[in-house]
Order: structure tokens, then sequence, then C-alpha cells
């Protein structure tokens, strides 16, 4: 209850500039001891700054409304005859009636409701976090490597074009004969009122309808709609025969027409599964892939606020849903006992604590959409270096009677990007090509990196997203010699005449060149 109080003065503090006003409506010692002067014999030893359910606040409000004199009250022998409301120049009245109306308030709003039972988290985890580094450094396998821990893992993409509808949902036109389908309290709802119709045989008429909601419903469901609607076990026959009815009807129906449904996107459905697994204890992660390919700012919206995460785990700030997210979450959540009430009624976004976001991110597009700092803030960051993985891969063209180690090149080659790039944003990382052969067919996993593969990722990138900003002015690297003469190497000329097949002398040329290479200071 101390949180309690805490947080009903930095309540105070934001209705108010006054600090006599924060002092008054806050002070708890006063009013105590005036209750116990006048109903100590019905609240024996209460003390209201431990109560924490406001309806038994407002009985002891309701019945010192009915004294007419405080003449006990040690406080108030100067006005004795003064009722409650102007006792002590409004104070006494004021600090109970204010703090009842912000218990009230923690109750419908926040996770602090009494029906709401907290969960603690079962691990260690960050909530949110992001692992970024250079490009190939094993971001997405490290957060595969510990998707053990989840229950259920919900991934997605940002790109340029994604925005808050495809993060959360959006409604989108759909051609289809179908009805929506409905909760099995939904369909306790329809039978009742088929059946007060006074039609004939309204369990075939109801199951014949509603074929497509009731089809995939276990047989104990079943029973139970019909129960509820005062049927006997045996009508489940008849239920079946009507759902057979209804499909037929269906079959020869040409009905076609275009409906719109709100299609749930990756963060609701994390969302859903969060609270949906909440009770049980299990967690729920979303992965959001290339997160600064996107404008957080745009996608996340007013989510933003809501990861602000409290000591518990649980968002601090939720936030009100729109009308669309609203009936889709209270249609979801209608059957989820501990839950907060604005949760279970879609009124409001609060994150449990079950749910946790990680992210990657590609330092060498950080330029496409910058992340601001308050954003950034809400997340831990988990920088993943440049290693060897020690597999041992090797790249299918020889350098002497060898092929050359994939990590004694990447070692050189990022040399030579922060040597001209200033930067380690650029270099590769040891997952950047990964071995697409086998050394023998005895082999359990491939440990050789084709001289295609070579050339269409690795060579690719370096002349596209590394050197194209820095220049090919380096001689020792970008030229080489044919009959005799210099000529400027291009791209282009890491493939045959025909373009399809990897001229690997020329490959083997360059990565010679890129293993010898020196600054030009050291070559003084």
């Amino acid at each position: 209850m101390n949180n309690t109080i805490q947080l009903y003065k930095e309540f105070i503090k934001r209705c108010t500039d006054s600090k006599n006003s924060v002092e008054n409506y806050s002070d708890f010692k006063r009013l105590n001891d005036l209750i116990k002067s006048c109903i100590d014999s019905n609240f024996n030893g209460l003390e209201t700054c431990t109560v924490s359910d406001a309806d038994k606040l407002q009985t002891i409000y309701d019945q010192l409304l009915t004294f007419q004199s405080f003449e006990l009250f040690k406080d108030n022998k100067s006005n004795k005859d003064k009722d409650f409301v102007h006792i002590g120049g409004g104070q006494y009245h004021n600090t109970l009636k204010t703090f009842i109306r912000f218990l009230n308030a923690m109750q419908l709003f926040s996770v602090n409701s009494p029906s709401f039972s907290k969960k603690t988290s079962t691990n260690n985890l960050p909530l949110q976090q992001i692992f970024y580094g250079a490009p190939g450094t094993g971001k997405s396998h490290g957060i595969k490597e510990k998707e053990g821990d989840f229950s259920k893992v919900i991934r997605t993409t940002f790109h340029p074009d994604s925005d808050y509808s495809t993060f959360v949902g959006a409604y989108k036109p759909t051609m289809t004969s179908k009805e929506r389908i409905c909760s099995a309290d939904e369909l306790i709802g329809k039978l009742t009122t088929i059946k007060e119709s006074g039609i004939s045989y309204p369990c075939h008429k109801f199951s014949a309808q509603y074929w497509e909601s009731l089809k995939d419903l276990p047989a104990s469901e079943i029973k139970r709609i019909i129960n509820a609607c005062g049927f006997t076990d045996t009508m489940t026959v008849e239920i079946g025969k009507g759902i057979s009815i209804g499909q037929e009807l269906a079959s020869k129906s040409d009905d076609k027409k275009i409906t719109y449904t709100f299609v749930k996107q990756a963060f609701l459905k994390a969302y859903i599964e969060a609270w949906n697994r909440h009770d049980k204890g299990e967690n729920v992660l979303l992965v959001i892939e290339e997160i600064n390919r996107g404008n957080c700012a745009q996608i996340f919206g007013d989510l933003f606020q809501l990861l602000d995460r409290n000591d518990e785990g649980y968002s601090d700030y939720p936030i009100q849903a729109d009308e669309d997210i609203r009936m889709v979450l209270a249609d979801e959540f209608v059957n989820l006992d501990n839950i907060p009430e604005n949760v279970k009624s879609g009124e409001e976004l609060l994150l449990p604590n079950n749910l946790y976001i990680w992210a990657t991110m590609n330092t060498s597009d950080q330029s496409l959409f910058p992340i601001d700092s308050a954003f950034k803030r809400r997340w831990d960051w988990e920088y993943m270096k440049i290693k060897n993985e020690n597999k041992n891969w090797k790249i299918d063209i020889k350098q002497g009677e060898e092929n050359v180690d994939w990590w004694v090149f990447v070692q050189k080659i990022n040399t030579i990007i922060a040597s001209m790039t200033s930067s380690a944003d650029k270099q590769l990382g040891y997952y950047f090509c990964k071995a697409d052969k086998k050394a023998n067919g005895a082999d359990a996993e491939p440990t050789i990196i084709s001289a295609k593969a070579f050339v269409g990722k690795v060579l690719f990138y370096l002349w596209n997203d590394v050197f194209k900003d820095t220049g090919f002015e380096d001689e020792s690297l970008f030229t080489y010699e044919e009959a005799g003469k210099k000529t400027e190497l291009t791209f282009p000329d890491f493939y045959g005449e025909d373009g399809k097949d990897v001229d690997t002398k020329r490959v083997a040329d360059f990565i010679n060149r890129v293993m010898a290479w020196q600054k030009q200071e050291e070559n003084l």
C-alpha cells in the first residue's frame, strides 16, 4: 500500500502547483485521528492509508456525513458544531473524497485492480531489447537461440513502407461467402433467440445457419451451448444434421460478396497471445527484424507510450484503444478472467509482463530512418561484435594449394573497410555469407562458400554499398593487368563473357590483392 500512497501523492502533485495543497490532501494522520474519535467502535484500529478498497472507504465517508457534531475531536474545539464537509476548512472531507476517487481510478484503469492478480516474470530477460551490429554478426541467430524460453514467437520485418496498420492491424476487403465466426457465448445468444422465436426445429435452423462457427467445436463445447439454452445432450445429433445441411447449401450458393474484416498484424497477435497466456505464466516474444528500416515513430504511433514499463514489467501508461481494436480485443478476451477490466473490454491497451519485444538493427542501414533518443532509451541494447564463429568455412577459390579461409578474408577486408570509411558500420560479420557447399559427401554440414555465392553476396555488397561511396582510387585493389596493360576493375569483370559463370581467376586475383593490401602510408 505504500506504493499506492506514493502514486497518490504524485497524482496530487500533477493536479496542483501548490505545495500546501499537496500536503493537505495527503494528511492521512489527522484524518485517521478524526475517524477514530468518531467511529472507532466500527473501524477499530483502521488506518485510512492502508485501505485499498474504494468501496470500504466510501462506507466510512458516508457514515461521517451523518455526523452533525465533532465535539469529541480534539482539533475541533472551536467549531464543534460544523459537519464533516466543513470541518477543518473542508480539508478532511476533501482528502478522503479525493483519495476515494483516486482508488476508483486505479481499479478501473490499471493493473492494480483488486480483481487482477499480477504474475511475477519467470526469467530475467530484457522485456525490450535491440540486437545491433554490422551485417552478418548473427543478430537474428542470437534471438533464435533464445526462442526456447518462450511459448510463442511472432516475427515481423520493418521496411520503408511499414506503418501502423501493417504492424497493428486494419480493415481489409475480402471476397467471401462466409459468415463471421462466432464465439461460444455468442452462439448461446443466437440459439436462445431462435428458440424464443417459437420456430419449429430450432436446433436445425440454428446449426444450419451458423455451421461455420460450429463445425470445428469439440463435442463438449456444443453440449455446453445447447445445455445453456435448455436442450439435452441428445440434441447434439440434430446439431450435426444441421451443420451438414448448412455445408450443403453453402456449396451450391454463388452468393459471394466483398466484406471488410479487421486483419490482425504482428503486434496485435502478440498482444492477444500474451494476455491469453498471462495467467499460465507463459512468455510471448515479438521479434522485429530490421527495426531501423522502417519509420518507428510512424509505425508505433501511440504504442510508443506502452514501452515505458514499471518494475513489475507492465506498461506504466495505458493508452486508449481505437474503436476497431477495442471490438477485436473485447471479442478475443471475452472468456478471460484474471485480466484488468479495461483491458478485457478492449478500452485500454496495456502491455503485460510476459510480452517481450526484441528487434534487430543493422548498423550499415542506420541512415534509413534514424531512431530518436526518446525511443532508444526505452530499449536495452545488445551489441553483436564481429568475431570468429569457428565454423572453419573456406571460399571455393584457391590461394596457392589451399582454399581461402573465410575468417582470414573477413578480417582483412574489414581492415580495408575501416580504413576507407573510418567506420565499422559497413564491415562484414562472420555470417554475412554462409557456406553453401559440402567439401565432400560425408560432411554433415556445408563448409565451402561457392564462388558464385561469394561474388553475388560479398563482392556485390562491397562494390554497391561500400566502395561506391569511398571511390575506387586505390590501384592496388581496383585494377588488374591484362596483356601487360592496367585496367580498372569493375563488378562485371567477375563474370565471364556470357555473364553467367563466375571468372574464378579474376576473383582469385582480387582476393590476393586484398590479402596483400597495406595502407598507402605503410608503403612509403
